[in-house]
């Protein structure tokens, strides 16, 4: 698909144009007869779906004024250019909005002649059907058929619109519903001054970054899960939030506005009162946004607070409005300043004055003892939004403090940099079996400035973690704090640190996190990795804030092979939904070092894992399951430490790709794998750090989890025969190309094939050889080359294949 705009001379026309997918070739013709694309035997179904939209150019400058009125002509064609009259077609549907500002966006409906009455009996309002018009004024009508089968739609007189960029559009789909465009045209109504979208162009807007699939090219929205239409609707969310914006405006046809669609779904399970009427600024009732509370967004590690990662400009900022704000705080209530259900803190109070650091509504409600905000003071309009909720600190309640990300905004930004592995006696400087690593390091702020106190700054940690071989991770020590013992060096006069590690290389990798009965394996030769972070944590008003510096580093061990970094992932991928994808707090940053830990054998905290600290069992959080109790621990006959006596998540691995595939797809997950889970059955659970217990039961992916290419992206280094790429790319025309979601593995995919019969079907496909290895079989039917690979069994786009639904079946 492609959407053009073109604003020519005026003697000319402003051109748009749309085309669907190319279908498959047909018969050569015969010798010296060039083939003629407009044919009778022409298929819209098969050969894809086009459009034109022109439209007679402003009398005077680049917009249109008071009085013109523009004549629209819209050419719908199939794939090899034949043009189709509407009753050829499914849906045939022509809109006109604007201006775009989100308050001001309106259906043009007198421009349209379009009918604006919502209890229309065929549905016809706020736009017009190409197939079956119908008029809001039938003697002025407005559609119209060229000889050659092209259509006129003449526009009204312009009188009263205000200024600001248009969009007409077309919505086309084939009457088998499979082909569907919907190209768009811009056009300047009473100013020349263009107006943009919040989230950017709509070919590349903001939203494509977490729901445009990289195969099908299309966006993973509401309206492409099957419902209405057995293939999805997809057309309406193609290029958002143009095309959204098309219905969902200030009076289109639907009667919620896109403003408060995004805010609310991506605001999602922090909804307080979900789909609420809230006429005094305009919107109903709407029953579907309480189908997205099981909604998280992405973002890391402050979530919706994040309206950057959306807007791409600054009217986040600069133009609060009750219905911008009140979409996302959709308790409160501007007419009657109430907030239904009250804002309640953590914490306790006994009077007012504990609640002030809540703000200055907060009131203490004695009979719970809890921080609320349960009023507001009341608006009637939006004028005095920005007086209160400035987009500088002039205001009570500034928006930039409000939604501040105090990880981005209240620290150093310390980085890490020359960082290098030394210390190996073999070949090409490779670590051999009894060397002593060495680490060499510099530590900057934000501004380059060296940080030259690491080692007496108690507000910075130091850790390292070193796994591989990067095609089958194990950790090789455990983790590793560099600020304890004598071994880290500071050079004050390079700035450089230097930390040698206390003990040899060893043989062998530890056993996988958590396991029992798993033997160490031998350290093969290959690509290794030092995985360095440093942390700086400090205090802003009451909440712990960390700054962390990390880096990768690869180094050979045990040959002269070149080294290959793990790029199954990349961090790119994983930061275009998340921002900064993190963990464990927010020390572990970096998406391709996660599988040093997370490795083949590791699973959940089992028994004798250490909790919270505690007197009684009833202070265990997992003790009323029966899996925690408190325990003496350190022999002074005193009860002291929740410890785990019965394995509440058994078998429950954490290998990364089991463990990422899993949590993407929680939601729809079959709990096979978690059928004896005593926490949750079936559903997707975990024990983490103090046997603090973690559901991700609903998540789910922004868009189809077939998508594999979302995750696994292409590092695009440049690469050679003698310049391998990494694990998991392929040199193509000499750039790395990702290849790893093609391979088949058995803990990648039952993390998303989490059923009995799945679980079965790998079972008797692996084989255990004489050494008491097993042996995988998956490549035999599922390689990239057999009838049932990976990449045809996870084909959604040629042909399109239809989402799964968002809930479990």
């Amino acid at each position: 698909m492609r959407l053009t705009s073109r604003i020519l001379s005026l003697c000319a026309l402003l051109v748009a144009t749309c085309e669907g997918p190319v279908g498959p070739s047909g018969p050569t013709g015969p010798e010296g007869m060039p083939s003629t694309p407009d044919t009778m035997s022409c298929d819209p179904s098969q050969t894809g779906l086009r459009a034109e939209l022109s439209i007679t150019p402003p009398a005077h400058g680049s917009f249109y004024q008071v009085g013109e009125a523009p004549l629209l002509t819209i050419r719908l064609l199939s794939g090899c250019q034949k043009v189709l009259a509407p009753a050829e077609l499914g849906t045939a549907a022509l809109y006109l909005v604007g201006p775009r500002g989100a308050l001001t966006t309106r259906s043009a409906n007198t421009l349209l002649n379009a009918v604006t009455d919502r209890a229309a009996k065929d549905r016809q309002h706020h736009y017009i059907n190409l197939i079956s018009p119908a008029y809001a004024n039938p003697s002025q009508g407005g559609l119209k058929t060229l000889p050659d089968g092209s259509l006129q739609y003449q526009l009204a007189p312009i009188t009263k619109e205000a200024a600001g960029t248009y969009t007409a559009a077309v919505r086309v789909k084939s009457k088998d519903e499979v082909e569907q465009i919907f190209p768009m045209l811009d056009l300047q109504i009473g100013t020349a001054t263009v107006e943009k979208y919040a989230s950017g162009d709509p070919n590349a807007s903001s939203c494509a970054d977490c729901h445009k699939g990289p195969s099908s090219g299309k966006m993973y929205m509401h309206h492409i899960e099957p419902g209405s239409s057995a293939v999805g609707n997809w057309a309406l969310d193609l290029y958002p939030i143009a095309t959204c914006k098309l219905c969902h405006n200030q009076d289109g046809y639907s009667a919620n506005s896109t403003l408060r669609k995004v805010h609310a779904v991506h605001r999602g399970k922090n909804q307080a009162n979900p789909g609420a009427a809230h006429p005094e600024y305009g919107v109903p009732a709407d029953g579907s946004l309480a189908l997205y509370t099981n909604v998280g967004f992405p973002v890391m590690p402050d979530q919706e607070k994040d309206c950057g990662k959306c807007h791409r400009d600054d009217r986040n900022l600069k133009l609060p409005s009750r219905q911008a704000c009140g979409a996302c705080h959709d308790a409160l209530f501007f007419d009657t300043g109430t907030l239904s259900p009250p804002r309640t803190f953590t914490g306790t109070c006994a009077v007012d004055a504990d609640c002030a650091s809540r703000g200055s509504l907060a009131k203490c409600n004695t009979a719970l003892s809890v921080c609320q905000t349960a009023t507001h003071p009341k608006q009637s309009d939006d004028a005095q939004c920005s007086t209160c909720h400035s987009a500088d600190s002039s205001g009570i309640s500034p928006i930039p403090d409000r939604h501040e990300v105090v990880t981005r905004t209240r620290v150093r930004k310390i980085k890490l940099s020359e960082v290098s592995v030394s210390g190996g006696s073999g070949p090409l400087a490779a670590m051999m079996v009894g060397d002593t690593l060495k680490l060499s390091f510099k530590l900057l702020d934000g501004k380059g400035a060296p940080i030259t106190d690491l080692k007496t700054n108690a507000t910075l940690s130091g850790t390292l973690l070193i796994g591989g071989p990067t095609d089958d991770r194990q950790m090789i020590f455990p983790s590793i704090n560099i600020k304890t013992g004598t071994g880290l060096v500071f050079d004050a006069a390079t700035a450089v640190y230097t930390y040698t590690h206390s003990a040899t290389w060893p043989a062998s990798a530890l056993a996988p996190l958590n396991s029992t009965g798993l033997l160490p394996r031998a350290n093969p030769p290959g690509t290794y990795t030092a995985w360095l972070y440093v942390v700086e944590t400090s205090t802003y008003n009451g909440v712990q804030v960390r700054d962390v510096g990390t880096t990768l580093v690869d180094f050979r061990v045990g040959g002269s092979q070149a080294i290959r970094p793990r790029h199954v992932i990349t961090r790119d991928s994983c930061n275009s939904c998340h921002v900064i994808a993190q963990a464990h707090g927010g020390s572990r940053r970096d998406a391709e070092g996660c599988s040093i830990c997370h490795t083949a054998g590791a699973v959940d905290r089992t028994v004798g894992a250490r909790g919270v600290a505690c007197t009684t069992s009833s202070q265990c959080p997992g003790a009323a399951a029966g899996w925690e109790s408190c325990q003496d621990t350190n022999a002074d006959a005193k009860l002291d430490t929740c410890i785990i006596t019965v394995d509440p998540t058994p078998g429950q691995t954490i290998k990364f790709s089991a463990m990422i595939h899993s949590t993407h797809y929680a939601r729809r997950l079959g709990g096979y794998a978690a059928r004896s889970s005593l926490i949750k059955p079936g559903a997707l659970t975990y024990i983490g750090n103090s046997n603090r217990v973690f559901d991700l039961s609903e998540i789910l992916f922004p868009q189809d989890v077939r998508s594999c290419e979302k995750c696994h992206g292409d590092s695009g280094a440049s690469c050679s025969a003698n310049s391998p790429c990494g694990i998991g790319q392929s040199c193509v025309s000499g750039k790395c190309k990702n290849i790893a979601f093609t391979a088949a593995d058995t803990a990648a995919c039952l993390g998303c094939h989490d059923t009995a019969a799945a679980a079965g079907h790998a079972a008797l496909n692996t084989w255990t050889d004489p050494m008491g290895k097993p042996v995988e079989t998956c490549a035999v039917c599922h390689g990239p080359t057999a009838e049932f690979a990976v990449s045809r069994v996870h084909n959604i786009s040629s042909p399109y294949q239809p989402p799964y639904s968002r809930e479990k079946e």
